[in-house]
């Protein structure tokens, strides 16, 4: 077995920038666990929008088409030595190594996932739970990484500054915002998908 080399950025791959064409596309979350519907709800449990809720100010998913649902279960080891170069966002123009099995990524089988439809979260607005003179919104971003070019972030904006730059009651309100918008949007069948034009990210 070997690391997907269709997963790996390359030298004449260029960042994805938005066109309204990607509102047509899909992208998976993966979470640590299989069992992650609310019975009651039969909605994604809100204790798997995230591991830790810092992790909401950069969300990351994987654009489905070249990615495969079944490239989910990859991950780096703890033991590798090179985890931080993998999870390091890729520099265009650079080639990258191919990880090694099963020294630097193994496959985690009992992860599980669900979808999020990218024309219901780019420029959605993030509602606040009591109003307010402006409201945060979720844009996609191409955020590539060494072992993953089809790593991209949902990000929160508020009066045009992203999550991470606000403090306080905001950015509280803001997370506990981006937790419900995810829960509402996210789904669990498989949706039918297709590649990303070449010219979308070839130089």
């Amino acid at each position: 077995m070997t690391y997907p080399s269709r997963l790996l950025p390359k030298s004449y791959f260029k960042k994805i920038l938005w066109k309204g064409s990607l509102k047509n596309y899909y992208l998976i979350h993966y979470t640590e666990t299989k069992d992650l519907i609310d019975p009651n709800t039969q909605k994604l449990k809100i204790s798997f929008v995230v591991k830790q809720t810092d992790h909401l100010r950069d969300y990351s998913n994987n654009l489905l088409g070249v990615f495969l649902v079944d490239d989910v279960y990859w991950g780096s080891t703890n033991e590798s030595s090179k985890k931080a170069y993998y999870q390091d966002e890729w520099e265009v123009g650079n080639e990258v190594e191919t990880p090694k099995i099963p020294d630097e990524f193994i496959r985690y089988e009992d992860r599980g996932y669900f979808f999020l439809n990218i024309d219901n979260c780019h420029e959605e607005i993030v509602h606040f739970d009591d109003i307010t003179s402006a409201s945060p919104v979720c844009k996609l971003l191409h955020t590539p990484t060494n072992a993953n070019f089809w790593h991209f972030s949902l990000r929160w904006f508020f009066n045009g500054k992203d999550l991470e730059k606000w403090s306080g009651g905001i950015k509280r309100r803001m997370k506990t915002s981006a937790k419900a918008f995810i829960v509402e949007r996210a789904f669990f069948g498989e949706p039918v998908f297709e590649e990303l034009d070449q010219s979308m990210y070839t130089k």
